[in-house]
């Protein structure tokens, strides 16, 4: 008798402790975009009340089985990612707006929890995110978990912005909305420079007559997007017109826009008048050229060789140039062992080729390009030539 009441206490004792034991946290999450059904967020500033900032919404769910009744308390962590790439230490932080404070949640006892706090995080910056739960059952003891880490990368405002080269003047001219600068350009180098555009993802152009009287837009030569990622230092409107089959005239006025995405923002409009011209020409006047130029600060600023430069570093050559249906980079002095890689890009910044060459001399087939100027870059080792080359 006395071994069953033993028995007995001793199952009451097991089953107690057990149940206790029994009481863990079997779901916790953090979401941080909760517009979607992603976890991580990137995001553009949207503050209103902190220019700059951007409101990273972070909820927290958990719960336990269902017949144990408690108390939550979160105590929300993060760390920033370093310029080197790496990750900081963890630190503690309030929410701004404060759905669940660091001291805890201290409600009606529940087995389910789901809060939602904000906190302020500035452009530019990304942060790891997790959260510390503290369950504690109203029997006493207490459980211990985190939340699964989330990412909050809060990306800069975006920002568009070009210049045009080969400028022969600025004068003003007047308009509906008053005085109005306008460039002059040569008529087959008229070219912006986009790289000053920051946090884009894809950039549209617009080229069109334009009539600064009434302020209207006259024949659209060009107005698509471009490209995706970021606006190049070297877009040649010449090239966008001629694939619609136009091309600048004298004595037209033009606009040219640029304008960036995904968040749609547009750079102040630019006007231009062309003429025909060639830099360093004596009179800066030439007829018939026949063959877009590349602005000379776009030459200079790349160190891009002469077009029959064909002597470049200690006896790599390339030939011919202008070049036809194919060209040949042959290197005499080179060790074989060691590869020559070429990347070109056309005057839109799109890349046209990328490769490695194992070989001496070899051949590249230029028989799909259309015709213009292309960016031409070779390394052999660690010697880098940039070459500007004429596709006929």
């Amino acid at each position: 008798m006395k071994k069953n009441i033993f028995k007995l206490i001793f199952m009451v004792l097991f089953l107690g402790i057990a149940e206790k034991n029994h009481a863990q946290i079997i779901t916790r999450n953090l979401d941080l975009d909760l517009s979607s059904s992603g976890f991580d967020i990137t995001a553009y500033p949207d503050s209103d009340a902190y220019p700059g900032h951007y409101e990273v919404n972070m909820r927290v769910t958990a719960s336990v089985n269902t017949h144990e009744y408690g108390r939550f308390y979160l105590y929300p962590r993060r760390r920033k990612k370093k310029a080197d790439g790496s990750w900081g230490s963890w630190g503690s932080f309030v929410p701004n707006v404060t759905g669940f404070p660091n001291t805890g949640y201290s409600g009606t006892p529940s087995s389910v929890y789901s809060g939602t706090a904000k906190v302020l995080q500035y452009q530019g910056t990304e942060y790891q995110y997790k959260v510390k739960i503290v369950f504690k059952p109203v029997d006493g003891g207490s459980k211990t978990v985190y939340t699964p880490t989330r990412t909050a990368k809060v990306i800069g405002v975006p920002k568009p912005c070009f210049t045009m080269y080969n400028i022969k003047d600025t004068h003003n001219e007047n308009s509906k909305y008053g005085s109005k600068e306008v460039k002059t350009i040569c008529k087959n180098a008229v070219a912006i420079n986009g790289s000053c555009s920051q946090f884009e993802k894809g950039y549209h152009i617009r080229i069109a007559e334009f009539d600064l009287s009434s302020w209207t837009i006259g024949t659209n030569y060009y107005n698509d997007w471009v490209g995706s990622g970021t606006a190049p230092s070297y877009i040649s409107l010449n090239a966008l017109i001629n694939e619609n089959g136009y091309s600048f005239q004298i004595g037209k006025l033009y606009m040219v826009s640029l304008s960036i995405g995904p968040v749609w923002k547009t750079a102040p409009l630019q006007f231009f008048r062309v003429q025909e011209c060639f830099p360093g020409s004596p009179n800066g006047i030439i007829e018939n050229i026949g063959q877009e130029i590349v602005p000379k600060e776009l030459e200079e600023s790349v160190n891009f060789g002469a077009d029959n430069d064909s002597d470049v570093l200690d006896g790599l050559k390339l030939y011919p140039n202008p070049v036809g249906n194919q060209f040949t980079v042959s290197n005499e002095k080179s060790n074989t062992t060691i590869p020559t890689s070429i990347r070109i890009v056309d005057s839109k910044g799109n890349e046209v080729l990328n490769k490695t060459y194992s070989q001496t001399e070899f051949k590249v087939a230029t028989s799909s390009w259309k015709s213009g100027v292309y960016f031409c870059e070779i390394k052999v080792g660690e010697k880098l030539i940039k070459k500007k080359i004429l596709k006929k």
